[in-house]
């Protein structure tokens, strides 16, 4: 099996539908040169995936899993600290609102990485034509958003993203 069969399984596995793209429009995206489909791999061994978009201002992780079966022994956490070393820029996600405890705990996990928790009100567009829009938050690195930081994160979302989930 290829990394792109095995990254859709996995994509497809982990996050709900109102939070991923159909095939079609996963395939639009990775057209865009800000978009970058990361496979993550230990001695040649698929482990999971980083979805980003990198921007002059941010970097923006849409998506990111590790295979169940490597989950829960630090591998997320060694991904995650190697991206965050990488990369010189701000990095930007988006988080479910923590109102439930797996919610609650996926936030505590960027947050002992040095994420910050910005309770701005953000609604994420639906990623595909029909799908539901979507209550999050936005979670930064190394810092907390300003409100005007918040914004122009957003806009750049909104614009660069977004659209794209829309054009068709």
């Amino acid at each position: 099996m290829d990394d792109f069969s095995r990254f859709w399984i996995l994509y497809n596995q982990s996050f709900p539908e109102d939070e991923r793209r159909s095939l079609f429009y996963q395939k639009l995206v990775m057209s865009s040169p800000s978009y970058n489909l990361m496979h993550l791999k230990d001695e040649g061994t698929y482990q999971g995936f980083f979805c980003t978009w990198d921007f002059p201002e941010f970097l923006y992780l849409e998506h990111f899993a590790v295979m169940p079966e490597f989950r829960c022994g630090g591998n997320g956490t060694r991904f995650m600290k190697e991206l965050l070393e990488k990369t010189e820029k701000p990095v930007i996600l988006e988080v479910e609102r923590p109102e439930s405890e797996i919610t609650a705990r996926r936030v505590g996990f960027y947050e002992r990485l040095g994420f910050c928790l910005n309770y701005y009100d953000y609604i994420q567009p639906a990623l595909v034509p029909g799908r539901k829009p979507l209550p999050l938050y936005i979670m930064s690195y190394p810092g907390s958003l300003e409100p005007d930081e918040y914004r122009a994160c957003r806009d750049v979302l909104y614009d660069q993203v977004f659209s794209l989930s829309v054009a068709v």
